[in-house]
Formats: structure tokens, sequence, C-alpha cells
């Protein structure tokens, strides 16, 4: 019983503005549930598409510092290959290496080469430490081969002709490195990336902060394992740093990239407060992320972080990015918040001005109710609302109106409907021509008694699919591809009958072939062509030509289609005679009770060109139908023009 005083409370007995109200709110409460899950989703994609293309940063930068490494590589393996170097190095006979005449021009050869890889962006600086047995070796060979044996190498750029020292040093330079005990310590080891540390003061300020070192020749000396000699390229710690900051994630949210070596060590980063923070050991960096190249969520000091790591090709390095979770989408979370606050104000204003809305509304409908039921006691047969004009009032004319206009719409309708009925069926009386038909079935039964069985089936095969279009029980329209196929058919059957005396030509683009068009409009048309214009010519052979183009008409795109024969042609007053004034001339034969025939003319082709410009008016309107033009003697043209509409079958077409 509550629920059902609830239920009849609030559908019948509620005031309407407070009805409005409760739905509005309801409405309200719909979007905002709406634009929570929205903003959640949006928040959610924008976040996986800020991690996406991190992701593609951290390849994009660990390809460009791979890059670099194998240039490197590259050049190691020039200098290793050096006829000079390896000839030095693996001499029996350091006696005869020098009295070679070849020795000083290689020399020369292998110290140019050297200078040349100086040029790279890359590379600071270029040295060969050697083992001490080659000291006496080399001094006599800048002897001989007129070498400078300055103690320090020339200024870059210099003319002067270079000295072994621009780029062979003596081992004691660097025994004190902590690359050199590694190398020492490991025998094994055959290169290494050096990070800044590795090197000495010495290398730092006259090579460069990085290192790329490699051993080279045999050992020469007893129970060391020092070989012939260590090549060491430089190049410097800024470049590399730059190419982090370049592709790192804005460096103003607290995001970081480091390189850290196999050894635990950090080769550089792009900000090394940053990357003293979230540092991780090489070890525990495949631990804490579980793959490559992918944004994984951990914790380092509290903080909420995005990680991911990439080795770096060819040596044993590992590029790490750090991205804040809070920075990842700081500034879409202060555009949601915008957003949402401006969700909450509109959604405020909108109430308000619904209120007021529903009020003035609401008041005035109550008004004019109690005017209605007044009125209505009193006078019942009228109902005046009051000397205003107001808005529901205005409603009710228009309503009232509106009522009117639909009664004569639906009775023209009815009666356009009649005459579009009684059209149609005249057209397809007058195509069904049975003279026609029993033509067609003697000229068949004269092929089967001659035994021409071909021919005869050929003809009735011909005549099936025409009186299949024409007694098809689809739609009153079809494509006008489908209209064509039903004229040639036709013309054929007359071919059939008259020794092919008649050449049909078709010119109708692609376009147009799935436009609608009224069934049976072409037929009549060629039909008269043949009988009052081609037969009655004294050879009985003839041309019919049907093209169709578009062209603007008053209501929109129309299409046209010219009819067009070369028969004996129409003279003038019959001409004037043969579509006349439609709407009378229709009048005339219903008030007269006469049939269309005896009406108009006793050829059952011209009624047929008659009820075919009816039916166009009927459909389309009087600015739509057909239009003669003729030169006796000579031929006459039929256009057709309807509006330009794409065909679509009915579903029940196929019934």
């Amino acid at each position: 019983m509550f629920l059902n005083r609830l239920r009849n409370y609030y559908a019948h007995d509620l005031p309407l503005r407070y009805k409005f109200l409760i739905v509005n709110v309801l409405i309200l409460l719909a979007m905002s549930v709406s634009a929570s899950l929205i903003f959640y989703r949006a928040y959610r994609i924008v976040t996986e598409d800020t991690i996406v293309a991190e992701s593609a940063l951290v390849t994009q930068t660990g390809n460009a510092i791979s890059e670099r490494i194998r240039n490197l590589g590259s050049m190691m393996n020039t200098v290793s290959s050096l006829s000079f170097l390896t000839r030095t190095a693996y001499a029996e006979d350091p006696d005869t290496l020098i009295a070679d005449d070849r020795t000083g021009t290689l020399a020369q050869d292998f110290l140019h080469t050297l200078d040349s890889l100086l040029d790279s962006d890359l590379v600071t600086a270029l040295r060969i430490y050697i083992n001490p047995a080659y000291s006496d070796f080399f001094e006599r060979l800048n002897d001989k081969a007129g070498l400078s044996a300055a103690s320090q190498p020339p200024a870059a750029g210099s003319e002067a002709a270079l000295s072994t020292a621009a780029f062979i040093r003596p081992l004691s330079d660097v025994r004190s490195s902590y690359w050199h005990g590694i190398f020492m310590g490991l025998p094994a080891v055959q290169t290494l990336l050096c990070p800044d540390f590795y090197l000495t003061n010495l290398e730092k300020q006259a090579c460069g902060e990085l290192a790329y070192i490699s051993r080279f020749g045999p050992g020469i000396v007893p129970g060391s394992p020092d070989p012939a000699a260590y090549i060491a390229i430089y190049f410097s710690r800024p470049e590399l740093e730059a190419i982090l900051r370049l592709n790192q994630h804005d460096t103003e949210t607290g995001s970081v990239y480091y390189l850290v070596n196999g050894r635990g060590n950090l080769v550089a980063s792009s900000n090394a407060t940053l990357s003293g923070l979230y540092f991780l050991d090489y070890e525990k960096i495949a631990k804490r992320i579980a793959s490559p190249e992918e944004f994984y969520r951990t914790t380092i000091l509290g903080t909420e972080l995005y990680m991911a790591y990439r080795d770096i090709e060819n040596s044993d390095w590992r590029l790490v990015s750090v991205i804040p979770v809070k920075n990842v989408t700081s500034a879409e979370q202060a555009l949601f918040r915008a957003m949402i606050l401006i969700f909450i104000v509109l959604s405020a204003v909108f109430l308000l001005l619904e209120f007021y809305l529903t009020n003035s509304i609401t008041s005035r409908v109550s008004r004019i109710t109690r005017q209605m039921l007044h009125r209505d006691r009193n006078t019942p047969d009228r109902i005046r609302i009051g000397p205003e004009k107001d808005e529901v009032g205005q409603l009710v004319t228009a309503y009232n109106s509106a009522m009117d206009q639909l009664s004569e719409l639906m009775a023209a309708r009815k009666e356009s409907a009649e005459k579009l009925k009684l059209s149609e069926v005249r057209a397809l009386q007058a195509q069904i021509n049975p003279h026609f038909l029993y033509n067609m079935l003697d000229m068949i039964n004269w092929l089967s008694i001659s035994g021409n069985t071909e021919a005869a089936s050929e003809a009735i095969q011909s005549l099936s699919n025409f009186y299949k279009l024409t007694l098809s029980r689809k739609q009153i329209t079809v494509p006008l591809k489908e209209e064509l196929r039903h004229v040639e058919l036709y013309v054929s059957l007359q071919n059939m009958r008259f020794d092919h005396g008649i050449s049909l030509l078709v010119d109708v683009p692609d376009e147009l072939q799935e436009c609608e068009i009224p069934k049976l409009i072409l037929q009549p048309i060629v039909e008269n062509a043949i009988l009052h214009g081609i037969w009655e010519t004294e050879s009985r052979k003839g041309s019919i030509v049907i093209m169709a183009w578009c062209d603007q008409g008053a209501h929109g795109e129309d299409i046209v289609i010219i009819v067009s024969d070369d028969g004996v042609g129409i003279r003038p007053e019959v001409l004037e005679g043969i579509l006349g004034d439609a709407d009378s001339k229709e009048q005339a034969a219903l008030s007269s009770g006469t049939t269309g025939a005896a009406s108009r003319s006793s050829s059952g082709s011209n009624i047929a060109i008659y009820n075919t410009h009816q039916r166009l008016r009927l459909i389309y309107g009087l600015g739509y139908g057909l239009k003669f033009s003729s030169t006796p003697g000579e031929g006459t043209e039929v256009e057709i023009r309807i509006p330009r509409r794409e065909f679509r079958p009915d579903e029940d077409s196929s019934r």
C-alpha cells in the first residue's frame, strides 16, 4: 500500500516543477557518473600513452649511445689493423725492422692515420701506451725516420711533422690508473669502457673523461701480464650526457637518465643529484625491472617511480630511465581538475536556471489550465485561453492550423494516390498489348513449324524475360539498368519479327545505372518510336538512341534521358496534342466516364505515352515528365526528366 501511494504521488500528485527538478537531478547524477568514468579512462589513456612515449625515448637514447660505442669499436679495429703497429708488435728482430727502408714510411702513414681519426666529434684523444721493452726501438726509429721526438705532443691542427710522442706514450704514464690495475688483475679482459675515475688525473686533463681501452700484441716481458701495448681512445663525457638530456622526460619533473657499467659504477647521467638518489647497482636493475625497455612501477626511498632500462650493445653498460609517478601526467591532472571544477560550477548554474525556467513554464501552464477548466464549465462548446497570446496559446493555434493542413494533405494524398493507381493500371495495361503477344506467339509457332528450333527457343526465352520484367509485382521503381534491359528485350523481340531492322544504341554512364526510375517508362516511348516512326518509313529500318546525363534542376540534381529515333517524325499539329493539358484531359475523362482509349486516341502506344507522362507528374510533381521535339522526315526526340535518386528496394519488394 505504501509503495502504491508513493508511486501515485510521484506519478500523479507531485507538481510538475518538482518532477522536472527530479528528472534534471537524475540526469545530472547520470552525467556526473559518466563524466567520472570518462575522466578516469582518459587519465589512464594519457598515462599509458606517456609511458609508451617514454619507452620509445629509452629505445632512442639507447640506440644513440650504442651507435657511438660501435663507432669507437670501429676506430679500435682500424687502429689495431694498421700495418706498422702489427709489424712492430710481432717483430722477431727489431734491428731488421729498423733497417727496412719501408719502416719509416709506414710509421709516417701510421701517425697520419691516427691523426685523421681525431677529426671525429666523438673522439677527444688517442694514445698507444707501449711496453718499456719497446722504448729503445722507438728512439732508434725516430733517428732513422726523422720523426720528431718531442716530449709533448704537438698542438691539434699543427702543420709540423707528426711525432711518435703525439700518440705513442710509455706505459709508465698510466701504471697508477685504475684501468691498468684491472687489466693486470684480470688477464682474460681484452677491452674496457672506462668511466672517469678509472683514469689518471693526467689522462682526464689532457685526453678526456671517458675511454675505450684495448690490449694489443703479445706479452714480451717474461712473468708480466702486460701486452706489447694498450690502445686507448678517449671521448667526452659531456657529449654523452648531452645525449641523455636531449631525450629524457621533462628535466623539471624530477626524471633522470643514467648509465651504469657492469661493475656497478656510474658512467654518466643527465642529473648527478637525481642519479645518486635513485641509483641501482648493475645486478639489482634486472631484479627490480622485470623486462628491458618496459617501464615498471617501483618505490625507492619512499618515492613511487616508473623505471626502465636498456642494455647498451657492445658494452657492459646499462641505460636506466627514472620518472616519478606523480610527475608523469602532472599537466593532465591539472587539466582534469579544472574540467571537474568547471563541470561542478556549470551543473550548479544549470540547476538554478532549470528551476527558474521550470517555474516560469509550470506557472503559466497552471494558470492556463485553470482558465480552460473555468471556461469549460461555463461554455463547454468553446475554450478560450484569454486575450493575451502567450506561448501556450500560440501552441494551440499552431496545433489547430497543423491539424487543418494535415486533413487537407491527407485528402490531397488520397486523391493523388487514386490518380497514381489509375495511371499505373492504365500504363501496365498499355504495355501488355495482346496484339504484340499474339504476333510473337504466331512468330514462334512459325519458327517451330519451319524447324528453326534454336531461334524459337531464343524467342521464347526473350519473351519470357520480357513479360517477367513487365508483370513483376515488385515496387513501382526499378534501377535504370533494369529498365534499359527491358527495352533491349523488347527491341530484340521486334527484330525477330521484322528481320533485325531496328538498331538500338544505349549510352548511359555507369554512375547512373543504379539510379531510380519508375517501371515501364522507356518501353512505351521506344514502342512509339518503332510503330509510328521507323516502321512508317519506306525501308522500315532505323536506329533508336538512348542517352542519359545529370543536370541541375529547379529542385536539385536531375537525370535527363533522351530517346531519339530517325523515323518519319511527327507533324507539328500532331505533336501539340500528344500530351496536351494532362490535368484537364484526365478530369474530362473521369467526369465523362469514358475510358482512356476512347477519350484520347485509339492507339495503344499513345495511351502508354500519356500514362507515362501522367505517372511521372504524379510521382515527382508538375516540373517533371516527358517533352517531345520532332522534325518531320528526320526523326523524333523525347526528353525524360526525373530527380536523381539512388535505388533502394522496399523490404517487401520480393513479394
